[in-house]
């Protein structure tokens, strides 16, 4: 759809992040409830450390 045939990777917790409750809620058929329970402005994935 936005394809310019250039790659750009994307963190999955930036894109939770910038999309709007609609459209995470028909991504991943979650309920408007479970939507508002999301944190904001945080992860919500933690990776381990690179040691």
């Amino acid at each position: 759809m936005f394809d310019n045939g250039d790659y750009q990777s994307i963190d999955l917790n930036d894109w939770i992040m910038s999309n709007p409750n609609s459209a995470l809620g028909n991504t991943f058929q979650l309920s408007p409830e479970m939507l508002e329970k999301l944190p904001v402005n945080d992860q919500l994935f933690l990776y381990p450390s690179k040691s």
